[in-house]
């Protein structure tokens, strides 16, 4: 087997297994928000091929859809959408993660954003008021004519006794992004991504552990709600986990995920309508060559602990 195809088999696999990590979230995401939720992530998961077939065989390129990374882009995008999100904005959002944020810079391997979370930001920056209407859980007393809010939405209008449970935003029943409103179901799919190694828990823990951190540190503020809330999980979890735009060393992960949550939070406290984890994971996207250039952490050895290697202990 050759190099190219060894990469490619190495990517297919990959690919496969975080489309089985997003799964329960998938899974999730029908059972409170109904089948609107399937055909919004079908057509953001056939949009991104789409897209990716036409612009390589417009540019001459090799098709490469047959890695599968195309296919889950357009799962994670569709994920941080509400499932009532007009499918013909979704459509252009895809389009501008595979085209703009991957192909342009020479498709999978070479981009140093994650298209996923450029898509994302896309549809913000394009479309805010569609992408933060979001509607009722199915098991909920809907309110004809008026939009859900979700909990970050209504932690920033100061409705703080109208916020649900810890158990149900951590179940998943509450509005918000499909896919991001349950923590149980994106948890399985962390650990299944643990076990089989293919994310590093180092980043994903930093960005929680930093969330955490600075709502502990700031007056009134509740670690677990900012956990819990938004899509800090979601991204920490399957927005981190990009080989191509996140550092590979350990210090660099570390920074990296530090970095996600202290935007994340301060986004946040600024007040703004629109959920920061997406911006956050890009900005850091764009600094991490940067990120790059700082020594790894090297720890020293203690001692008559461990023999050096080459050394047989006596």
């Amino acid at each position: 087997m050759n190099e190219n195809n060894l990469s490619t088999e190495i990517s297919v696999r990959t690919a496969g297994m975080v489309a089985v990590a997003l799964f329960p979230a998938f899974v999730v995401a029908i059972y409170i928000f109904g089948v609107s939720a399937l055909i919004l992530t079908l057509t953001c998961v056939l949009s991104c091929i789409l897209a990716e077939v036409l612009f390589q065989l417009m540019a001459g390129k090799r098709i490469s859809v047959k890695d599968g990374s195309a296919a889950v882009t357009g799962i994670i995008l569709s994920f941080a959408l509400p499932a009532n999100f007009p499918i013909w904005m979704a459509m252009i959002g895809c389009f501008a993660a595979i085209i703009v944020a991957k192909q342009l810079f020479g498709g999978a391997g070479n981009n140093f954003l994650n298209p996923a979370a450029a898509g994302i930001v896309f549809l913000h920056v394009s479309f805010g008021q569609q992408m933060n209407q979001f509607p009722y859980p199915l098991l909920a007393a809907s309110i004809d004519g008026e939009a859900a809010s979700t909990p970050l939405q209504m932690w920033l209008e100061g409705r703080i006794d109208e916020l649900p449970s810890y158990i149900e935003m951590f179940l998943g029943f509450v509005s918000g992004g499909m896919g991001e409103v349950s923590a149980l179901a994106l948890l399985i799919g962390a650990v299944f991504l643990w076990y089989k190694r293919v994310l590093s828990p180092v980043t994903p823990l930093a960005f929680i552990g930093t969330v955490a951190a600075v709502a502990w540190l700031l007056p009134g503020e509740a670690p677990i709600f900012h956990v819990l809330a938004g899509g800090t999980l979601f991204a920490a979890i399957f927005m981190t986990g990009d080989k191509v735009t996140v550092p590979e060393t350990v210090t660099g992960k570390l920074i990296f995920g530090i970095g996600c949550g202290l935007l994340t939070m301060l986004i946040r406290m600024a007040g703004t309508p629109m959920e920061g984890v997406a911006f956050a994971v890009l900005f850091m996207n764009i600094v991490t060559p940067y990120i790059q250039r700082i020594p790894p952490i090297k720890l020293n050895r203690p001692s008559g602990l461990l023999a050096k290697k080459g050394e047989v202990r006596k």
